[in-house]
């Protein structure tokens, strides 16, 4: 399989250490077996070691491609309806070992991702990557992953979630502007 990192990488980091657990990719323009398929994959990343690919990068790997499930418990999150709706159709787990990462040319989009991402080596940089910088890069840009259940839990029981988003959803649409116009 071969396809591009089509979005910024969704990072979720272990609440206790900081470091990377997982890794969520979205790939576009794949091709499985040489024949392209006009489908997006998402990529479940274990095992990064802290380094992954990035927006733009070309991942090739070996491996079986699966088919969301459906809903299981009544009432819970629907996954497969969600990602479909997001033109995601098939998803993988991989390993740092399992794939090949080659950056490619960066577009306009691109570089404002990596502007983005420079700002958040920075605030965690300056405030460390406890729940102090967590909170400012949700206030700031928008990105919410580095917020443990119990911080979002109290921010959702005291009915101001939205500050969490607010700002972000503007960093969301000039990152959208970008991508649309490239």
């Amino acid at each position: 399989v071969i396809g591009r990192v089509c979005e910024a990488p969704a990072v979720y980091r272990n609440q206790t250490t900081g470091e990377v657990e997982n890794v969520l990719l979205v790939l576009d323009r794949v091709s499985v077996g040489g024949t392209g398929i006009a489908q997006r994959i998402r990529v479940s990343l274990l095992e990064t070691g802290g380094e992954y690919p990035g927006y733009g990068d070309e991942l090739t790997f070996f491996s079986a491609l699966n088919v969301p499930r459906d809903q299981h418990n009544p009432g819970g999150p629907d996954t497969r309806t969600r990602l479909i709706s997001q033109g995601i159709r098939y998803t993988v787990s991989l390993t740092a070992e399992e794939i090949q990462a080659r950056p490619t040319g960066i577009d306009l989009y691109g570089r404002i991702l990596a502007l983005r991402e420079s700002l958040i080596r920075g605030i965690n940089a300056r405030l460390g990557e406890g729940t102090e910088a967590a909170l400012m890069t949700a206030i700031l840009l928008g990105d919410r992953t580095g917020i443990d259940e119990r911080t979002y839990a109290a921010f959702r029981d005291l009915g101001i979630v939205h500050v969490l988003s607010v700002s972000g959803l503007h960093v969301g649409y000039i990152l959208h502007a970008g991508r649309t116009r490239i």
